[in-house]
C-alpha cells in the first residue's frame, strides 16, 4: 500500500477528520443498494460495522486516487463493490 494511504489511515486512526465528502459518497452508495443509513441503523451493530468498513475504503480510495495511484483505486473499488455484495446480502433491500 502507497504511503499515501497509510498515512490516511494515520490520520484517521489519530481522529483527524479528512473532510474529503466521504461521508456523501458512503450515503449516496447505501441509498443506491438499499442499504441501511447511518440513522436508521439504531443500535444495529451489523448494520454500523459494515457502514464503518464501507466509509475507511472510501477513505483509501480517495487517498489513493489523490495520489494518482490508479491500480490501487481500482483495487480498492473492488473491495467497496464486495462489501456492498455481501451487505445486500445481509441486509436485502430496504
Amino acid at each position: 500500500m502507497a504511503d499515501e494511504v497509510i498515512d490516511g489511515i494515520k490520520r484517521r486512526l489519530r481522529g483527524e477528520d479528512s473532510d474529503s465528502g466521504s461521508d456523501y459518497v458512503m450515503e449516496r452508495l447505501l441509498k443506491q443498494h438499499g442499504l441501511p443509513l447511518p440513522e436508521d441503523s439504531g443500535r444495529n451493530p451489523d448494520a454500523i460495522a459494515m457502514q464503518m468498513e464501507l466509509f475507511e475504503l472510501i477513505e483509501r480510495q480517495s487517498d489513493a486516487g489523490e495520489a494518482g495511484l490508479e491500480k490501487q483505486v481500482a483495487l480498492i473499488g473492488r473491495q467497496i463493490d464486495a462489501v456492498i455484495e455481501r451487505a445486500k446480502a445481509r441486509f436485502g433491500k430496504r
